[in-house]
């Protein structure tokens, strides 16, 4: 029966203790790391008490509020990691002890002194009840997103930050706004490209076929001509460079208008088109 209370007890106390969106304290919360001008690694800490699904929405919210402080419209998660601190707390072993006496027999006076003989017996029961082992289990998420002003077409995975926002903060009831004259000046300025350089973590190690991006036009000059290409900025990991070209996130081996990329440096995306082949840096 006391375990059972004890554990009604837990459950009715951090049922209103879950970590909440604030930055991170001894209860957890958000915290962020700039790795470049547009590249941000958002973490979210979740106490024992905070769900996989809050931790993960609160996670995305602060990527959102990340992306629209620093003019950007949209963001894209280069790299996302999930996992749980575990821990086990044990509540004490506690004893207790009940018993009763008994004691019978004779007195006999001689004048002012007399003599007792009589028995004594009794019972004694002790019970013990050993701690309780509860597991606890802290959710961490993070993101490293790349941010930008101009959502790529046909790419799912591209986050609108301002729409994502008011989202989880009407499911949460959060006393937040959102900066949507922020947002909008977002959109109409040009992109920031980075300007030291990008760590990156190494991701995405999975083989993927090269894509063929926005084909060129036909016309009579087609062939001759090279492609005009804007690079408006580089994620850079030894194992899966990325960059975006235009409105359009390319990969080693990708074409687009027509120019294969051949290799994307730190500072840096080498093209090949007939033949010819040039670097560009990121535009200014």
């Amino acid at each position: 029966m006391k375990k059972t209370l004890l554990t009604l007890c837990l459950v009715v106390a951090g049922s209103g203790c879950a970590t909440p969106y604030t930055r991170q304290s001894l209860m957890g919360g958000y915290s962020e790391t700039q790795l470049a001008e547009n590249i941000f690694t958002v973490t979210f800490k979740g106490n024992g008490y905070t769900s996989r699904e809050r931790a993960s929405n609160f996670t995305l919210l602060r990527c959102a509020e990340i992306a629209i402080e620093n003019g950007y419209g949209y963001f894209f998660i280069i790299d996302a990691q999930r996992y749980s601190k575990d821990m086990a707390f044990t509540t004490p072993t506690t004893s207790y002890t009940t018993g009763y006496g008994h004691t019978s027999g004779n007195v006999n006076m001689y004048g002012n002194h007399g003599t007792f003989s009589g028995n004594t017996f009794g019972s004694a029961r002790t019970t013990t009840y050993h701690g309780q082992t509860f597991l606890i289990s802290k959710p961490r998420e993070s993101n490293t997103i790349l941010c930008m002003n101009e959502k790529p077409e046909g790419n799912p995975f591209v986050f609108d930050a301002a729409f994502l926002a008011k989202s989880i903060i009407n499911k949460y009831r959060l006393n937040r706004t959102v900066n949507a004259t922020q947002v909008a000046s977002a959109q109409n300025s040009a992109y920031r490209p980075p300007s030291k350089e990008e760590l990156v973590p190494e991701e995405l190690t999975q083989t993927r076929e090269p894509r063929v991006i926005a084909p060129p036009e036909p016309s009579a000059h087609s062939s001759q001509q090279r492609p005009r290409l804007v690079v408006k900025g580089i994620a850079y990991s030894e194992r899966n460079p990325s960059a975006l070209v235009g409105t359009e996130i390319v990969h080693e081996g990708d074409t687009i208008s027509g120019a294969q990329v051949v290799k994307i440096r730190k500072e840096s995306v080498e093209f090949s088109f007939n033949g010819t082949t040039w670097r560009q840096g990121v535009a200014k």
